[in-house]
């Protein structure tokens, strides 16, 4: 039996419900261009009907009610006037941003431990003093699941103009981190090399104001540089995000905060494994 992640989750904030209300708005996006169009056709047909009524009069040398000339004037001067408010307020910078990604698998579950953790990035996020932070634990214990439901809450909040998330793994390869940044970011290369990635992708970030990466499962120091993240004394809007399970690579990386991420206690062991196994409505003799 499946667990539902969300449900067993409030630390990690309302996915579903955020997602439903944003489908809100695209589903019935075509009825309501429908509606539009369709009473645009009556409006312009009523306003053709009555034209031609009033050059009919005028030839018979009628003089035409005023409330029927403000009526044309008005109704032309308004609809003019709500098109064109409709195209000014069409020009979006963006209409979207990658959410799905950033959704951790759906058996986890929520520990003290995570939801202490999550609160401390949180905080750290919002300090403009610290712009590296370093998420330590051994295998297993929920990092990945961690820094991805920190993206999802980023992309919610706008606290960041951008964020941006890749697998470092214990062999990096720089090019494919380079790649997942910029699919996250939707940056298109121009250059094939490394190095020529690199610099595009440094003037790209370097126009953001504000932007978040996420770096998971770093076995060892990464120079970012390289890679094309502009850091530190290069560009005080970026915030980086790294997983490990060294504390030396916390050290190393010169990680202002350092969040270690615990396994779960034994109070909480009983609950964690019955969500975990679907066995949260089971009877307390059949866990035993």
């Amino acid at each position: 039996r499946k667990v539902n992640f969300f449900n067993q989750q409030p630390w990690l904030g309302t996915a579903e419900k955020s997602v439903d209300r944003h489908t809100h708005y695209l589903f019935p996006f075509n009825k309501n261009v429908e509606d539009f169009l369709q009473k645009e056709k009556t409006l312009i047909h009523s306003q053709i009907r009555l034209q031609e009524d009033v050059k009919m009069a005028k030839r018979k040398n009628q003089k035409i009610e005023k409330v029927v000339e403000d009526w044309l004037s008005k109704e032309i001067y308004e609809k003019t006037l709500a098109i064109t408010q409709l195209i000014e307020t069409s020009k979006f910078d963006r209409v979207a941003f990658p959410w799905l990604e950033f959704l951790p698998p759906m058996h986890a579950v929520a520990s003290k431990s995570s939801t202490f953790a999550l609160n401390e990035i949180m905080e750290a996020l919002e300090d403009d003093e610290i712009n590296m932070i370093g998420v330590r634990g051994i295998r297993g214990v929920g990092k990945t699941t961690l820094v991805r439901a920190v993206g999802n809450k980023i992309k919610e909040s706008q606290l960041f103009d951008d964020v941006a998330i890749a697998v470092v793994s214990e062999t990096p390869d720089l090019g494919k981190i380079q790649d997942k940044i910029t699919d996250s970011l939707d940056i298109k290369f121009e250059r094939r090399s490394r190095e020529g990635k690199a610099k595009e992708l440094l003037v790209e970030l370097e126009m953001k104001k504000r932007f978040l990466i996420i770096l998971d499962d770093t076995c060892d120091e990464l120079n970012l540089i390289r890679i094309g993240i502009p850091f530190g004394k290069y560009h005080a809007g970026c915030k980086i995000i790294f997983t490990t399970q060294s504390k030396q690579v916390c050290e190393t990386m010169e990680c202002q905060v350092m969040i270690s991420l615990n396994i779960i206690d034994e109070e909480e062991a009983p609950s964690m494994f019955k969500l975990h196994a679907g066995l949260d409505n089971a009877s307390p003799n059949i866990v035993e």
